[in-house]
C-alpha cells in the first residue's frame, strides 16, 4: 500500500514550483497506481497539470506492466531524473500537491453514465486547467466548478458539435487531437498529454462513415486545424479505418496510433531526441545472381503504444537469444545465429517519449551491428502518401527525421493499384537521406525510381500462426537472383525467427536493410554516400 504523504509533501512540490525560478531546493516527485475508471481520467490530468505547471517530470503513473521498467529505464537512461527523489503516493496527495502548486483552476464535472461527455469533459479540462471530475467524486479540497456537463447532451455527436460552436478549437493546439474511446479515457489513456499539451478531445463512433454527422463533424474540425504550412497529426485509435486520413477532406493527417500510451506527459517533458547514430553496417555483400536476398523487418513500429508495451519485451527476447548464440559460437548452424533485423520504430517517439527511443538504439549495440531502425508507415507517419494534398510537407518532415535518426528508408505503405501516383511520390525523395522504400503495396514499383531510390517488395508477411519451417520453405522457393524483404508482425517471436533461419537453404541469404539497399545501389551504380566495404 502506497503512503499516504499528506500535506508537507504537497508543500514541498510547492516549494519546487517555485525552486524552478533559481531556488535550491530538492528536486522532488510522486510515483502512484492509476486508480479505476472513472477516476483514472481524473487522476491522469492531475499529472499532467502537476507536470506542467512545474515544468518537468514530475509525476509518473503505474498502470501498463510496461511502467515499472520504463521508469527504472528513464532514471538510468536520463541525467535530468537522476537527483529527482520520486515518491510513493496516493491521488489525494497528488491532488493536494497540485491543487497547492496552482496547478489546478477547477473541476469539470461529468457522470459516469454519460461516456458520451468524456471526451468533451477532457477538452474543457485542457482548455481551463481543471480536472474532469465525476459529479459522485467527493474532496477534501474546495475547488470551483468550471462546467457542469451533467444531463447536457444525449450524444457523443452533440458534445462535440457544442464544443465546436462554442469556440473551442480556437483555444487549443493546432498540430495535434486526440481521438479516443471513452472507455479508455476513463482509465486515463492520453488524458494527461491532452491537459498538458492543451489538445481537442474527441470519439465519434461513425467518424469514418461517409455523409454521417460524426464523419461531417471531424472532417469540420479536421479542416479547421489543418493549417496551410503544417501537418496535423491524430492521437489515439480511430473507430472504422486504422488510416484516418481516409476520413478527412485533404487525406493528409496522420494516424498517430497511441491509444493504449500511458505517461505522455511524463515522457515528453524529458529532453528530446536531437540525434541519434545507428550501429555500423555489417559487411556489404557483392550481388549474386544465384542468391537469394531477404531482409527481415519487424513491423508496427509506427504504432508508438506498441513500441512502448509489446515491442521492448522482443527487443529483450532478441538481445537474450543474441548472447546465447554468442556463447553457443560454433556449435550452431551459423546462419541462425542473431540474423539481421530491421525495426520500424516511430519517429514521434523524439518528442514524446524519448526515452523508449533511446533505449531501443542502445539496445540495437548489444547485438554486434545486427539490428537497425528504419521509419514505418509511411514515413514521418501512418497514410496514404499518394493521396496526400499535403505530400512535400510529408515529404520534408520525413526527410528531416531520416536525417537526425540516422535512417535510410521507410516503409511505404498506400493505395492499391496506384502505381503511377506512387512513384511519383516515391521520386520526391530522389537525393535526400532517403535511398530506399520497402512497399507492400501492389503493383511494385520499379526497382529503382528517380534514377535514385531502390525499392523492395514484401514477398510475405509473417503471421503468428505460420510456423518458421513453411516460411523458410517459401523463401528457399523464390527465384535466384530476389532482393525482397520479410515483413514479421510484432508479436512473431525471435525464437521462431532462428528456427525458420535455421531452416533456410544455402542459396538464401539473410542481410539486413540497410545492407540490401547498399548492395543494390552498388549494383545499380548508384552512389552510396559513405564508403562501403563490399564483400563477396
Amino acid at each position: 500500500m502506497a503512503a499516504v504523504l499528506g500535506l508537507f509533501s504537497a508543500l514541498g512540490l510547492l516549494g519546487l514550483a517555485l525552486g524552478a525560478q533559481g531556488s535550491d531546493k530538492e528536486n522532488g516527485g510522486f510515483v502512484l497506481d492509476m486508480p479505476p475508471p472513472p477516476l483514472g481520467m481524473t487522476v491522469a490530468a492531475l499529472q499532467g497539470l502537476l507536470n506542467k505547471k512545474l515544468g518537468r517530470p514530475a509525476v509518473f503513473l503505474r498502470k501498463m506492466p510496461a511502467d515499472a521498467d520504463w521508469f527504472k529505464t528513464a532514471i538510468a537512461m536520463e541525467p535530468s531524473l537522476r537527483e529527482v527523489k520520486f515518491q510513493e503516493a496516493e491521488w489525494p496527495d497528488l491532488l493536494e500537491a497540485a491543487v497547492t502548486a496552482g496547478a489546478v483552476s477547477g473541476r469539470v464535472l461529468f457522470n459516469s453514465s454519460e461516456p458520451w461527455s468524456f471526451a468533451s469533459a477532457v477538452s474543457l479540462a485542457a482548455l481551463h486547467t481543471a480536472i474532469p471530475i465525476d459529479a459522485g467524486i467527493s474532496l477534501k479540497r474546495s475547488l470551483p466548478v468550471l462546467a457542469d456537463l451533467r444531463g447536457r447532451w444525449a450524444s457523443q455527436a452533440e458534445a462535440t458539435q457544442a464544443l465546436v460552436r462554442e469556440g473551442v478549437l480556437k483555444n487549443v493546439t493546432t498540430s495535434r487531437i486526440v481521438v479516443q474511446t471513452p472507455q479508455l479515457l476513463a482509465e486515463g489513456f492520453l488524458v494527461d498529454l491532452a491537459v498538458k499539451d492543451k489538445l481537442f478531445v474527441m470519439w465519434l463512433d461513425d467518424l469514418c462513415t461517409n455523409g454521417t454527422q460524426g464523419n461531417l463533424l471531424f472532417r469540420q474540425v479536421t479542416e479547421f486545424l489543418s493549417e496551410a504550412g503544417r501537418e496535423l497529426s491524430i492521437m489515439g485509435y480511430f473507430a472504422g479505418s486504422e488510416m484516418v486520413a481516409d476520413c478527412t477532406s485533404s487525406h493528409s493527417e496522420i494516424s498517430l496510433v497511441s491509444d493504449f500510451a500511458p505517461n505522455l506527459a511524463f515522457f515528453s517533458l524529458l529532453p528530446p531526441v536531437v540525434s541519434l547514430k545507428q550501429v555500423p553496417l555489417l559487411p556489404v555483400p557483392k550481388y549474386d545472381p544465384s542468391k537469394i536476398y531477404v531482409a527481415l523487418l519487424s513491423s508496427d513500429g509506427d504504432n508508438m503504444q506498441l513500441d512502448y508495451n509489446s515491442l521492448r519485451p522482443r527487443m529483450e527476447e532478441r538481445l537474450a537469444l543474441c548472447a546465447k548464440d554468442r556463447d553457443l559460437g560454433s556449435s550452431a548452424a551459423p546462419r541462425a545465429l542473431c540474423p539481421p533485423v530491421g525495426w520500424t520504430i516511430s519517429n514521434r517517439l523524439m518528442e514524446l517519449a524519448p526515452t523508449v527511443l533511446r533505449w531501443f538504439f542502445a539496445a540495437a549495440n548489444r547485438t554486434r551491428d545486427a539490428d537497425s531502425f528504419l521509419m514505418g508507415p509511411s514515413g514521418y507517419g501512418f497514410l496514404h502518401p499518394s493521396s496526400n494534398t499535403k505530400q512535400a510537407i510529408l515529404r520534408n518532415l520525413t526527410v528531416e527525421a531520416a536525417e537526425k535518426l540516422d535512417m535510410c528508408a521507410y516503409v511505404h505503405w498506400d493505395n492499391y493499384n496506384q502505381e503511377p501516383a506512387m512513384e511519383r511520390t516515391v521520386a520526391a525523395y530522389a537525393h535526400t537521406t532517403i535511398r530506399a522504400v520497402f512497399s507492400p503495396v501492389q503493383p511494385a514499383l520499379p526497382p529503382v525510381v528517380a534514377k535514385d531510390i531502390v525499392t523492395f517488395t514484401e514477398t510475405k508477411r509473417w503471421f503468428t500462426q505460420d510456423h518458421p519451417e513453411d516460411i523458410a520453405k517459401h523463401l528457399n522457393s523464390l527465384l535466384p537472383g530476389s532482393t525482397v524483404f520479410l515483413y514479421k508482425i510484432h508479436d512473431v517471436s525471435f525464437a521462431d525467427v532462428e528456427a525458420m533461419a535455421a531452416a533456410l537453404s544455402s542459396k538464401v541469404a539473410m542481410v539486413g536493410h540497410r545492407e540490401l539497399i547498399a548492395m543494390m545501389r552498388e549494383h545499380y551504380g548508384l552512389p552510396n554516400g559513405a564508403s562501403l566495404s563490399i564483400v563477396v
